[in-house]
């Protein structure tokens, strides 16, 4: 699971759409798109400071692969 996926798992765990999440980080909701579907890099360390704050959690859960826990409790 790369950096995108664990966004978009982050993302949708704390009940939040790409539009709400972009708009609070200060990015076009078709950059986060991207950045969830792994289309155009990944975003930089302020950008994923800011995601994490908001999400409320660490960066290191967006580059690390998450816990077999978290993936049978995570939403398609």
């Amino acid at each position: 699971m790369g950096v995108g996926e664990n966004i978009a798992r982050i993302r949708a765990r704390a009940g939040m759409t790409q539009a709400e999440l972009s708009e609070k980080i200060g990015i076009h909701v078709v950059t986060l798109s991207n950045w969830e579907r792994e289309k155009r890099g990944d975003p930089g360390a302020k950008d994923l400071q800011r995601m994490a704050q908001i999400l409320g959690c660490g960066v290191e859960e967006f580059l690390n692969p998450p816990k077999a826990s978290e993936l049978t409790h995570t939403k398609a």
